[in-house]
């Protein structure tokens, strides 16, 4: 039962990989569609918000409350979903959204600034999402385990991996709000 179980986890998480990956390349495609004009005209990327972003300062404990009033009720969501029969289907409405948005405004960026948005996107998103992906992955194994049945392990695993899945995202919450301005500003003083 064990190893049919692993392999059912394994086809969930290639599922979700795959689900993650298509919709980010249909967030390009539609981006694409939606036309280059646009794309400039609207949004936060456009010449205006990045000429305003360059000079602004951020209060960041101001930012903080607002990354964690943003974030916050999607990772309860996600770990609430996750203890029901449900968690499969709001996990993948969760990566459809992430890779659709993701691939959506990679376009927007790279056609309102150029080659620059490539290292803008990954200053943008480094160091929080290291800390977001870890605890996602981990919560999707820790959602597979309760799933397979396995609840009544030892309570103080179950307390331990659930104190470092918050913990990773707290961490998350952190950078976002206090390193991430910062890094942001510097490369956009740059491009």
């Amino acid at each position: 039962m064990e190893r049919v179980s692993g392999i059912r986890r394994e086809k969930h998480l290639h599922l979700l990989e795959v689900l993650f990956l298509g919709c980010f390349v249909i967030g390009i495609i539609a981006a694409n569609l939606y036309g280059r004009s646009r794309l400039q005209q609207y949004g936060i990327l456009n010449d205006y918000f990045i000429q305003q972003l360059k000079y602004i300062t951020i209060e960041k404990h101001d930012y903080f409350i607002y990354v964690l009033s943003a974030r916050a009720p999607v990772v309860l969501t996600l770990i609430l979903f996750g203890m029901t029969p449900w968690y499969r289907l709001v996990n993948s409405i969760f990566l459809i959204w992430s890779g659709f948005s993701f691939g959506f405004l990679c376009v927007m960026a790279i056609s309102n600034i150029g080659a620059g948005a490539i290292w803008l996107m990954m200053i943008a998103l480094c160091p929080q999402f290291i800390f977001y992906v870890s605890g996602y992955l981990l919560l999707l194994k820790l959602e597979e385990k309760y799933q397979c049945g396995k609840e009544h392990g030892k309570l103080g695993e179950w307390i331990l991996l659930w104190g470092i899945i918050l913990l990773l995202f707290f961490i998350g919450f952190l950078t976002e709000a206090y390193l991430n301005p910062g890094m942001v500003h510097f490369v956009l003083k740059k491009i």
